[in-house]
């Protein structure tokens, strides 16, 4: 039928030498007017840029733009001849698109290779191209389609024996088929790992003793016998033994390269060797924390206390002395060998409330310092035959006294002290250990101080004041530094 019709330039261009101008005019106008719909229409068309033949058929399509404008214009209504009474059956339809995208490109160098994914160019037509296997005939029974069929003799699934009883003649199957796997030869390759090791040949602990130190802790405690009227000292010496050690390890140690060769067949382990290269010996000392260990022990002794059964033996002792009247004395002997200033205290825990009521245990000292002219030397006390009382030297009653003003010594501030107390020192009573000296209140407490004391023998006398105020108290006697 687009065959019989007559187009209308080439009427028009026969009976009148002006159309072509109209025609000129009427598709400029067209082109103003239909802009729009052809716009829409013509990026449909270049999309397919390989298409050779479908932009020639869009520009000689001007009788669809032109049958509107015959309508609207009344130059070519006043046409002698009209040719605008066909229907809309003389426009072709648009063509569609080609299905291959580089159908302008092939046969240049740019396409020289198949597009990416596909082996040959024969590999993309066969998938893309809708129409390959339409002269192949129906595809074999089970499949439905060609594609399937040559993908599975691509793939090796059919066998190309089995391919060519189905294939069409114009196919080879031997040229869709896989290529025979190559013959097997065996990979040999070779791997070695060094790895770091290390032993231990030999470790052993040795102690040895870094230090040792030996404390002594003496409690003496004060007792007075109710059989022989005496004072005693428990004596009881602990003493204590630290010693400290220390650990000492020694390690042998070596270090070293172990080798390890293992041989692969394509990529499998097929058997490994060890080889372990060993570095010197190296020894190697440490010490640990040291630590100690204390063995502790203690030995009792009693010893007299009173100094008329011997108490005091010599300078820096102490005895205690236990009267009744002023002239109930015990005696202590010392010796000089040298000019020495010397102190002598007599410490009583009497108060001064217990003086006023008198007859308390304690009592109030009263000391007086003599030559001993007897031919006898060296220091002891009790022994009175072998004292003669010389001289006299110095007495006193009350020169203790350290709580000045008297009214310090009747009523102690808080916190006083008695320096004379022997701490270590305890008196033993039926209620419980005491300290032996444990008077703040010294207020009836006698020392005797004496400077630059010439070589020789001297005799301490002890009582005390009166009957009234008999008891015990503690004598020392020691080098005044």
């Amino acid at each position: 039928m687009e065959a019989e019709w007559p187009e209308p330039g080439d009427e028009d261009s026969e009976s009148d030498g002006s159309i072509p101008e109209t025609e000129e005019v009427d598709e400029e106008q067209v082109d103003e007017e239909e802009v729009p719909s052809e716009e829409v229409e013509e990026p449909e068309v270049e999309e397919e840029p390989d298409s050779e033949t479908e932009e020639p058929e869009v520009e000689e399509e001007p009788e669809v733009e032109e049958e509107p404008e015959v309508d609207e214009e009344p130059e070519v209504e006043e046409l002698p001849t009209t040719t605008t009474t066909p229907p809309t059956a003389t426009i072709a339809p648009d063509p569609e698109p080609s299905w291959d995208r580089f159908e302008e490109c092939r046969g240049t160098s740019a396409c020289a290779d198949a597009p990416g994914g596909y082996e040959t160019w024969d590999d993309y037509d066969r998938t893309n191209n809708p129409a390959y296997f339409d002269d192949w005939g129906p595809p074999p029974i089970g499949f439905i389609g060609w594609d399937i069929y040559t993908d599975a003799v691509e793939s090796g699934e059919i066998s190309a024996d089995d391919a060519d009883e189905v294939l069409p003649g114009f196919i080879d199957a031997d040229e869709l088929a896989p290529p025979p796997p190559p013959v097997y030869m065996p990979t040999y390759t070779y791997g070695t790992i060094t790895t770091t090791v290390s032993e231990t040949i030999s470790t052993s602990t040795g102690t040895a003793q870094t230090g040792t130190e030996t404390t002594t802790n003496i409690t003496t405690s004060l007792t007075n016998n109710d059989y022989d009227g005496y004072w005693y000292e428990a004596v009881a010496t602990e003493t204590t033994v630290t010693d400290t050690f220390i650990d000492t390890t020694t390690t042998v140690e070596r270090e070293g390269q172990q080798l390890t060769t293992c041989t692969y067949i394509d990529g499998v382990q097929d058997g490994c060797g060890i080889e372990t290269l060993w570095e010197e010996p190296e020894t190697t000392s440490t010490d640990g924390v040291a630590y100690t260990t204390t063995v502790s022990s203690t030995v009792d002794s009693t010893i007299p206390a009173s100094c008329s059964q011997g108490g005091f033996t010599g300078l820096g002792d102490w005895c205690i002395v236990d009267s009744t009247s002023r002239t109930d004395y015990e005696d202590v002997q010392f010796t000089l060998d040298e000019t020495t200033s010397v102190r002598i205290d007599a410490e009583t825990n009497l108060t001064y409330d217990q003086f006023v009521a008198g007859n308390n245990q304690f009592g109030d000292p009263y000391i007086a310092l003599h030559h001993d002219t007897d031919a006898a030397t060296g220091e002891h006390s009790g022994d009175t035959d072998a004292i003669t009382v010389g001289s006299l030297i110095e007495a006193d009653d009350d020169g203790g006294r350290d709580c000045n003003p008297i009214s310090n010594c009747i009523t102690p501030p808080a916190g006083a002290t008695d320096p004379d107390e022997f701490p270590n020192s305890v008196i033993a009573w039926d209620s419980g250990d005491t300290p032996v000296i444990d008077n703040v209140s010294d207020v009836w407490d006698s020392r005797i101080e004496r400077v630059d004391m010439a070589a020789g023998d001297y005799v301490l006398r002890g009582s005390v004041y009166s009957e009234g105020h008999n008891g015990w108290y503690r004598l020392t006697i020691s080098e005044d530094e």
